[in-house]
């Protein structure tokens, strides 16, 4: 770390107006500097073009003592020595931007790209092109930055494609080293500031380019993120229903991260005195309701397939639900293939037929949720963005 500006002033060099112009004709002018500072010395450093000094200590002093004296290499000659105190600023460094937490998600393009500027502010400024950067990496996307390397007040870091792995998205660190230079590096002022890491939630961008997955079908069926997503499939096409099961195969639409049961308003389905969905169910926690929900179906398909728990048994009114179960388990009726009016309230016919087996779906599913701390999303619905 440079421990003063180091101009070249008049009273330092009392034979510049001498000296000057010579330097620009001729290569016979030198600059004989000493400094002394704490034990064990410095560095030193001088810039012919710019007449500026700079010194470097492992610690820095309060102040310290600067010679110099212009010699003539061809003469001899040599000007008198001047001598000039000087007292140490101790510098200091803040990252100004952005703000502690700040939110940075990639493009929907492919590939995507996220941009992430850092600026700082040093004391004194001239030291900013000794500001050194880093920043945490996403595997699997390639980070450049501008300028590279990346060294001065103001960084632009880029990362571009999307990571496979959720768990690179989220809390990065963008820090920023001022330092020491005497013989090795050291550090002497650093500051560090958390920026977070977004994917856009609906875009189709991920690195999985054999299936045309949405990103959050993609992200979400790690590591139990949304229980159970993993084990059904993803249909860009499905647009009249939030799942669907056939026989014992499930899948599920771009409606399956919105809001469960929106059709009927923010207070989704009132159904036997219990709430269904509504405005606050959106999200992973509507892709979890779904995904159990159809779950749910898919277990009474293989019931009643050979071999299954219910293969045989007797279902008087026809809603695929054994008269037993109803009896003891769902508390619905044996002798009526939907006892609580799903058909009506959901205005939808066909659940005369099995409204009980779509009541016990609903009654299954509700209030699941996914895991919002691990939601990297950007987008509607989004448990941690904007």
């Amino acid at each position: 770390m440079t421990a003063t500006d180091g101009t070249v002033t008049a009273d330092m060099n009392p034979v510049e107006a001498w000296v000057k112009p010579r330097l620009l004709q001729q290569d016979r002018i030198i600059y004989d500097w000493q400094a002394t500072g704490p034990s064990g010395g410095g560095h030193f450093r001088f810039d012919l073009q710019t007449l500026r000094h700079d010194f470097f200590w492992a610690s820095l002093p309060d102040s310290y003592e600067v010679y110099c004296t212009v010699k003539d290499t061809v003469t001899g000659y040599s000007s008198a020595t001047a001598h000039k105190t000087v007292v140490v600023g101790h510098p200091s460094m803040q990252i100004t931007y952005p703000p502690d937490s700040a939110k940075f998600t990639f493009s929907g393009a492919n590939p995507g790209v996220l941009s992430c500027t850092t600026a700082a502010a040093v004391t004194p400024a001239w030291l900013a092109d000794s500001l050194e950067w880093s920043i945490t990496p996403i595997q699997g996307s390639n980070l450049t930055t501008i300028p590279d390397p990346p060294r001065g007040d103001t960084i632009i870091f880029r990362f571009e494609n999307l990571p496979a792995q959720n768990n690179e998205f989220g809390r990065k660190y963008s820090s920023a080293f001022l330092l020491l230079r005497n013989g090795g590096d050291s550090v002497a002022v650093k500051d560090s500031v958390l920026v977070r890491a977004f994917y856009p939630k609906d875009a189709t961008n991920n690195p999985d380019t054999l299936h045309d997955w949405a990103n959050w079908f993609h992200y979400w069926r790690q590591d139990t993120i949304v229980a159970s997503l993993d084990s059904v499939q993803y249909d860009s096409t499905l647009t009249d229903s939030y799942g669907v099961t056939i026989n014992d195969s499930i899948w599920v639409g771009p409606a399956a991260a919105t809001i469960h049961y929106d059709v009927h308003g923010d207070t989704g389905y009132t159904i036997n005195n219990i709430n269904f969905g509504g405005s606050d169910v959106n999200g992973m926690d509507c892709a979890a309701e779904v995904v159990a929900h159809e779950k749910y179906h898919r277990w009474v398909y293989l019931n009643w397939a050979a071999g299954g728990a219910w293969y045989g048994q007797t279902d008087t009114d026809g809603d695929r639900l054994p008269d037993n179960y109803e009896n003891t388990v769902s508390h619905t009726s044996p002798d009526s293939s939907d006892t609580h009016h799903v058909a009506i309230i959901r205005q939808y016919p066909s659940y005369e037929a099995y409204g009980d087996q779509e009541y016990m779906a609903m009654f299954t599913a509700n209030g699941l949720q996914g895991n919002h701390s691990r939601d990297w999303s950007a987008g509607l619905h989004s448990k941690q963005w904007p």
